[in-house]
């Protein structure tokens, strides 16, 4: 237990003085915080002492008490520090949220082979040293889900491929018409609100209204709402805080149902009660799947993610 005592002091970077903890209980909460990690992850393993390193690694810049301790994700940490290891049930795990993971690219990179290739390049970067760097993956602090971080990790790398390639990525016309209908936009006599006269009208204009959209703005709402990735994993993406990100969306969805109705007013189509009756139908069914219909892939911006 003294051992695991002076590696998590290690990792913290302090040679003592842990707050309200004296080392003794220290050590029983690194104990108690291992029985959790390999409860969570049974057949994983990761030499003590080196998971008390991570353990200290994981708290700096935190106050080391019980409650800091008991708030890591532990179980996440020793498949992170022991996949480093080369701990044969690790790297299986690590495969597992890889898999996962690669569902999130597929409106990113609809081609399997790029999507391989980026996956590859993350096993690389995460799990090997290059050029003097440690694995990325020691980077990953237990503060959050371990399957985020991947997450975040990826779209970021598969953004950059695709604007390397300077390759639009659309859903297909079919696609769109599917998702459109499946969101209730089409469907008269189900929701009532729209005549099948304006089906195609409010629908093009959707789509016309898209392209108007700022690049950040199509990005955030394409990664949120269709590759559905979660408020705190843009918010590590954009180094900013969740609620900054919860703004910037709720921004980007006026601004896109303004351009609705400024599409749709500007063809002459529909009388202005009508058209506020159209928008207002198209906000009641915005956030579902209707919304799958703007992954434009125009987008040029790039978030500034951690590298």
């Amino acid at each position: 237990m003294r051992s695991e005592v002076a590696a998590f002091a290690k990792g913290l970077g302090s040679a003592g003085g842990w707050g309200e903890l004296d080392p003794g209980t220290l050590g029983e909460l690194l104990l108690e915080a291992r029985a959790r990690a390999e409860a969570e992850w049974p057949g994983v393993t990761l030499d003590p002492d080196a998971f008390a390193l991570a353990l200290g690694e994981a708290c700096r810049g935190r106050p080391v008490a019980r409650e800091t301790l008991r708030a890591l994700r532990v179980g996440d940490l020793l498949v992170a520090r022991a996949c480093v290891a080369h701990d044969r049930a690790a790297l299986r795990a690590f495969e597992g949220l890889l898999r996962d993971v690669e569902l999130s690219l597929g409106r990113i990179l609809p081609e399997a082979p790029d999507r391989a290739d980026v996956l590859q390049s993350m096993r690389r970067r995460l799990l090997l040293s290059e050029e003097g760097r440690r694995p990325k993956l020691l980077e990953y602090n237990a503060s959050g889900d371990l399957r985020a971080w991947l997450r975040v990790v990826a779209v970021r790398d598969a953004l950059r491929v695709r604007r390397k390639a300077g390759r639009e990525v659309r859903v297909s016309d079919h696609d769109d018409e599917r998702l459109f209908d499946r969101g209730g936009i089409a469907v008269e006599a189900e929701a009532g609100n729209l005549k099948a006269l304006h089906r195609d009208l409010v629908y093009n204009a959707f789509k016309e209204a898209v392209t108007r959209l700022e690049a950040r703005d199509r990005t955030l709402l394409r990664l949120h709402y269709l590759d559905e990735v979660s408020l705190d994993a843009l918010a590590a993406l954009h180094r900013v805080h969740r609620a900054t990100v919860a703004r910037w969306l709720a921004r980007a969805r006026e601004s896109l149902l303004l351009a609705t109705r400024a599409v749709l007013e500007g063809q002459g189509s529909v009388q202005p009660d009508e058209c506020d009756s159209l928008v207002r139908f198209v906000m009641s069914r915005f956030g579902g799947s209707f919304v799958k219909a703007f992954d434009d892939g125009h987008s040029t911006y790039e978030p500034t993610a951690p590298r």
